[in-house]
C-alpha cells in the first residue's frame, strides 16, 4: 500500500520554510546595514581627528589663538560619538544581543551579569 502524498501540506511546508528564511535574510540585511553604517561614521571621526589635528597644528604653529574652531571640531566628533554609539546599540539589539548599561559591552541575550564588568542586567 503506497503513502498518499498531500501536495497541500507540502506546499504549506514550502511556505513556512521560505518564510523563515525571507525573515533571517532580512535580518542579516538589516544588521549588515547597521555595519556599513558604523563602518562609515568610525571614517568619518578618523577623518574630524586628522582636521583637528591639522587646525591645532597650524594654529599652534603660527600662533593663532581660534579656541572657537577647536571647540566646533570636538563638538562635532562627540556628536559623531554618540551616534557611533547608538549605531552599536541598534546592531547590539538586532544581533539579539544585551548591551551593558554600565560599560556598554555586548552579551549573550540569556546573560544574567556582564562578561567585562560583572554588572548584573
Amino acid at each position: 500500500m503506497s503513502e498518499r502524498i498531500d501536495v497541500n501540506e507540502i506546499w504549506d511546508e514550502v511556505k513556512k520554510a521560505a518564510g523563515k528564511a525571507e525573515k533571517k535574510t532580512n535580518e542579516l540585511i538589516d544588521r549588515s546595514k547597521i555595519k556599513i553604517s558604523i563602518m562609515n561614521v568610525n571614517s568619518e571621526i578618523k577623518q574630524k581627528y586628522q582636521k583637528l589635528g591639522e587646525i591645532v597644528y597650524y594654529n599652534k604653529n603660527n600662533k593663532i589663538d581660534d579656541e572657537d574652531i577647536i571647540r566646533i571640531c570636538i563638538a562635532e566628533l562627540d556628536g559623531l560619538h554618540i551616534k557611533l554609539e547608538n549605531l552599536k546599540k541598534k546592531a547590539n539589539e538586532a544581533a539579539k544581543l544585551k548591551t551593558c548599561p554600565n560599560c556598554g559591552t555586548a552579551n549573550g541575550k540569556d546573560a544574567s551579569y556582564c562578561s567585562k564588568c560583572g554588572s548584573e542586567f
